[in-house]
């Protein structure tokens, strides 16, 4: 109970720095740097868009309880964007937070993305504790095999798996009796 009080008490924060920190947009910022805006709406775009793709995944693979969100799914989601990353949604929340940053660049928006990214470190952690009590063994070679937050990692991880799979059934191929 207390976890899910704290769990709870993290992700409204984080919601509600991410919130200050695009009202703080409107504070006037002489001498920005228009490219690092640009990036920053291009960070922030690919975090949406990992985070649509995380809940697509869930929605689709999932299998959420009746009366559940997609965000708490009944199996260990082991596809998709999850077959790279255990926590796309995370991932999403702080390349968000790092675009507003490009995008604001004045010291209070600077200082409340740092204090939600914080929050979102501390729910990704939280997260996968949790999630290993959920699902105990079938989680923990899921977090053995996929990293937390790191794409370029976790695609590498990804291709080699994948051309294990390969070069196995391949070799499983070769060892077949062949009949006539």
């Amino acid at each position: 109970m207390e976890n899910e009080v704290r769990s709870s008490f993290l992700y409204a924060a984080a919601g509600v720095l991410l919130i200050l920190a695009w009202v703080t947009w409107f504070l006037e910022t002489p001498g920005s740097i228009e490219w690092l805006q640009w990036m920053g709406w291009v960070i922030g775009a690919g975090g949406i868009l990992l985070i649509g793709l995380a809940l697509l995944t869930l929605h689709l693979r999932g299998q959420p309880e009746e009366g559940q969100g997609v965000t708490q799914p009944l199996v260990v989601v082991d596809s998709g964007i999850y077959a790279l990353i255990r926590h796309p949604l995370y991932l999403g929340w702080i390349l968000v937070y790092t675009g507003v940053m490009a995008v604001g660049q004045y010291c209070l928006t600077v200082l409340l993305c740092l204090l939600g990214i914080g929050c979102v470190s501390v729910i990704c952690r939280q997260e996968d504790r949790r999630l290993l009590e959920r699902f105990g063994s079938r989680y923990e070679a899921y977090l053995d095999s996929v990293p937390a937050m790191n794409l370029v990692a976790g695609l590498m991880r990804w291709i080699s798996r994948k051309r294990q799979a390969r070069q196995k059934s391949t070799r499983d191929d070769e060892q077949e009796p062949k009949t006539a």
